[in-house]
């Protein structure tokens, strides 16, 4: 919902659900919980779509699975993502 009188409630919500998924994923690395783990970097996608702890460890697992046409498309979807927001390339 687009909604200007909800702006500061949806930042605040946002907020103080991005540290316990940050948090949740990085237990679920150290668990190998490697599904879990690439939810939560959806979740945290949703709040902020250039989180780069998220985009680093979605990276990592991908690598670590083997599927580096996801990985691919990770990274592009990531640089196209950051350009949009930005008006820049990330840079490396």
């Amino acid at each position: 919902m687009d909604a200007p009188v909800l702006d500061t409630f949806k930042s605040r919500t946002e907020q103080l659900l991005l540290k316990p998924l940050i948090a949740l994923m990085n237990a679920s690395v150290e668990q190998s919980d490697y599904k879990s783990v690439l939810h939560c970097v959806k979740c945290i996608f949703y709040i902020d779509p250039i989180n780069e702890t998220a985009f680093h460890t979605q990276t990592h697992v991908l690598k670590r699975l083997g599927k580096i046409r996801e990985l691919q498309d990770a990274i592009i979807h990531y640089n196209e993502t950051y350009k949009k927001m930005y008006g820049e390339d990330k840079e490396k």
